[in-house]
């Protein structure tokens, strides 16, 4: 059990952090965008890129969420099945 709980804490934080860098490209991209936009004066665009910018925060934080419902691990959880294979040539 102890092994299962290090390799899902280890598989989680790989998955967060993968989720948190790729939010913050995407927000990244998007801020540019807008900012970008605005310099140039065309607003009737802006309004859709901040529809995307929320969008993309809020799936990090569904994401987000979902990883750390996966964090949790029941202690009661067993084995359903251990078995042995053998194989003859």
């Amino acid at each position: 059990m102890a092994d299962f709980t290090v390799e899902n804490t280890s598989r989680c934080d790989v998955q967060e952090q993968s989720a948190h860098s790729y939010a913050q490209r995407r927000i990244g991209d998007l801020v540019e965008r807008i900012e970008k936009l605005k310099r140039s004066g065309k607003l009737q665009m802006i309004p859709a890129f901040e529809g995307q910018l929320k969008k993309a925060e809020r799936e990090l934080n569904m994401k987000v969420g979902k990883i750390k419902e996966r964090r949790n691990v029941d202690p009661d959880l067993v084995e359903l099945a251990v078995g042995v294979i053998v194989v003859e040539r």
